[in-house]
């Protein structure tokens, strides 16, 4: 371990200056916060593989909807942390920092930015089961594997963990130790067989990993050649696995397309981006708009990958619609299973839009779920 601190340090040191730099000018604006909701902000939205579960990372926990009626949320689920020793904290106690579903929608895990546990809670009845802690260990990437009551961890230290919560087990089990650099990136495939990792650094590459539950043993496939200095996201396309798109927040580059299986570039989005989904071969980007004066996220444009592999090279003209909304959008989540993608913006409304019509179907304020 003593071997990786340098490079850790010198790391963490560059993503720290970073944040700070980007502050001045980034739209981190949130609502006013209130003695009340100290912290409000959505920081990670989830669909069921099935279309039928829409869950919302918050504030005041996960708000769950059944996506067929979304006049009312089904359950609002928090842990029901009470602070402690910090009242003056800008944390919210039940904030969620990341969601997960599970692909029947009956399961969803949390985890909370107070204590750092993964919550579990079971959608057929509202009731929270098992917890496991994290305290330490910082989780960048948390998912349900397909077919499974499974859930994968990826850490900044490039460890993955398992929970198998079908034997009520509280303490996940080790896989497998990257034994490289911290893992700024790790997106799990939905069969939760194949990774893509991201070390970071001067020579950064996206690398796509298999790995064996049995042999706790990564092999890596492919490794993409470096387009930016840090990747910040990477999503598999739920409905076609083989393809997986990356994209860097402080590059111009935009997102590239990959296919996991040649690793060969199926093509790129030169548009800037704050942030992306992938699903059903679609790809919807909150546009990276404005000035410095004045950042604007209100735009939603959708990609579709057969004109990548037609063109090459798409930038926002090619995109097949633009969905403007009335505020900066925070989190974008394309449904699995329909033609629409779920926004949540700036005003705390989570809004469904008909990709079709390019018109919202529905705004829903989240507020009102804490009431």
């Amino acid at each position: 371990m003593n071997n990786r601190q340098p490079n850790r340090s010198i790391g963490m040191f560059f993503i720290v200056a970073v944040v700070l730099s980007l502050t001045a000018w980034m739209p981190w604006q949130q609502p006013t916060p209130t003695p009340e909701e100290p912290y409000v902000r959505v920081l990670d939205i989830d669909w069921s593989a099935n279309g039928r579960i829409l869950a919302v990372a918050t504030h005041v926990g996960i708000v769950v909807y059944d996506a067929e009626n979304t006049a009312e949320p089904v359950y609002l689920l928090s842990p029901g942390l009470k602070p402690t020793g910090n009242e003056g904290s800008k944390i919210a106690p039940n904030l969620m920092e990341m969601v997960a579903v599970n692909d029947k929608g009956s399961l969803v895990a949390g985890l909370a930015a107070w204590d750092l546990r993964v919550y579990l809670w079971d959608l057929t009845t509202g009731e929270r089961g098992a917890s496991t802690s994290f305290k330490g260990i910082g989780l960048n990437a948390m998912s349900f594997v397909q077919g499974e009551d499974r859930v994968l961890f990826g850490t900044w230290e490039g460890d993955i963990y398992t929970w198998d919560v079908s034997r009520r087990s509280v303490v996940p089990d080790k896989v497998v130790d990257f034994h490289i650099d911290e893992q700024y990136v790790i997106r799990f495939s939905p069969d939760g067989k194949t990774i893509i990792s991201s070390s970071g650094g001067p020579e950064n590459s996206v690398d796509v990993w298999a790995v064996s539950s049995k042999t706790a043993v990564l092999k890596r496939l492919h490794r993409f050649a470096g387009r930016a200095y840090f990747v910040d996201s990477a999503y598999f396309d739920v409905a076609n696995p083989r393809n997986v798109a990356t994209f860097s927040l402080r590059d111009d580059e935009g997102i590239f397309v990959w296919d996991v299986e040649t690793g060969l570039l199926i093509g790129q989005i030169v548009t800037r981006v704050w942030g992306f989904d992938f699903s059903q071969g679609r790809i919807a980007g909150i546009k990276f708009g404005g000035d410095r004066d004045r950042i604007d996220l209100r735009t939603i444009l959708i990609w579709t990958v057969s004109d990548m592999e037609s063109a090459g090279i798409l930038d926002e003209s090619d995109a097949t619609k633009q969905l403007v909304g009335s505020a900066d959008v925070w989190q974008v989540a394309l449904d699995p299973m329909k033609d629409r993608v779920a926004t949540v913006d700036q005003q705390f409304n989570l809004v469904l839009w008909d990709i079709t019509t390019g018109k919202a179907e529905s705004v829903i304020p989240l507020g009102s779920a804490s009431e």
